[in-house]
């Protein structure tokens, strides 16, 4: 299903995705303007923090609560905040170099399994692409 969102994404954009706007065109509690302009610059004195430290830091000192959802979107509309680039890999449906004989290519899996008794256990296999048996 990820595959398909992504797909039309990157045909069509977010219009593609949606039919309708995805989440209201008004925010249910906004921040006054001038509570939203001291917000960014005490935004701007301290860059390193998280948004909810910078909500928590702001709330302790200004005796303002912000909440960590509208710092973060004060962030957003003042442009610090980007949208993450995803990089999408498909797998493809079959191999590119087809094997025709066993031990000429090899593939790996990596499994971390949760176990009550010990901290976990790390389960390895290594399988022949033709044969499509566990080597190791």
């Amino acid at each position: 299903m990820f595959y398909c969102w992504s797909d039309l994404y990157l045909e069509g954009g977010f219009d593609r995705l949606f039919n309708k706007p995805p989440r209201p065109k008004s925010v249910w509690d906004p921040i006054p303007d001038d509570r939203h302009d001291d917000l960014i610059v005490f935004i701007w004195d301290d860059q390193a923090f998280t948004t909810r430290e910078l909500a928590v830091k702001y709330t302790d000192e200004k005796h303002y609560f912000a909440s960590e959802t509208s710092t973060y979107r004060v962030l957003k509309e003042v442009g610090w905040i980007t949208a993450l680039d995803y990089v999408v890999i498909k797998a493809a449906d079959e191999f590119t170099d087809k094997t025709t004989a066993i031990n000429q290519k090899w593939q790996t899996s990596l499994a971390y399994i949760k176990v009550l008794v010990c901290d976990g256990i790390c389960f390895s296999t290594v399988l022949d692409a033709c044969g499509r048996y566990i080597v190791s």
